[in-house]
């Protein structure tokens, strides 16, 4: 029953950080996001630009052992295709994400 509540938890905190990935692809347009950036602006609206610049910093909690969307590798860096996708977001939006460390 453990395991099932695990990987049912792992598998809604894939879905919302896969929810963000995909909002924020709509947000600055996609085709930043497979490598042909067309501007250099990045097209969002004055109320998403508002709460950007009231949260510089967005703490983000990976699932450390979720291979290979997201984990931890040996040298304690966050790597993946999320991490991929977070910092490409951190890179275009000018923001940054806190990594929180978690057990699991």
């Amino acid at each position: 029953m453990k395991q099932i509540i695990k990987r049912t938890m792992c598998m809604q905190k894939w879905a919302r950080m896969l929810c963000l990935v995909f909002f924020l692809s709509a947000s600055v347009g996609a085709s930043w996001t497979f490598g042909k950036e067309t501007s250099s602006a990045t097209p969002l609206t004055d109320n998403e630009k508002a709460w950007i610049a009231a949260h510089p910093t967005i703490q983000l909690v990976p699932d450390p052992e979720f291979r290979p969307i997201e984990f931890i590798d040996e040298k304690g860096s966050y790597v993946g295709m999320a991490a991929d996708y977070a910092r490409l977001m951190e890179q275009k939006l000018g923001i940054k994400f806190e990594i929180v460390r978690c057990a699991n």
